[in-house]
């Protein structure tokens, strides 16, 4: 049996599968360039929404400071502390947003959901 482009291939059965323990399913065959751009495009965009997210929680972080340092002044004569405060918390507002992005996603994703798993064990 030839093992090209054309000839579909099978693969074990992952964990947490659909599939019924001990079936094997088609798994097809992508080109190495266009696997390699799927990853670039999809790296891309990913760097993309992270730069807009940074952006706007820069924004937010900004308006943050502004409050506090109106609210009461006396602390801001410190400038390390607003430098700190304006480069941490767009960061920090970015590693929650993630997380509650993957949270989302694993709540939507039909590999990780109890319900659509075969095996009991």
């Amino acid at each position: 049996m030839r093992d090209d482009a054309s000839t579909p291939r099978t693969a074990a059965r992952p964990a947490g599968s659909r599939y019924p323990a001990g079936s094997r399913y088609p798994v097809e065959r992508q080109s190495g360039v266009i696997a390699l751009f799927g990853g670039a495009v999809a790296a891309f965009l990913t760097a993309l929404v992270t730069a807009v997210l940074l952006l706007l929680n820069g924004s937010v972080a900004l308006l943050v400071v502004e409050f506090l340092i109106e609210a009461d002044s006396e602390w801001a004569e410190r400038k390390g502390v607003i430098q700190l405060g304006l480069f941490v918390l767009p960061l920090l507002l970015l590693v929650i947003q993630w997380l509650i992005w993957d949270f989302i996603r694993s709540r939507f994703d039909r590999s990780t959901r109890d319900e659509d798993h075969w095996d009991s064990d």
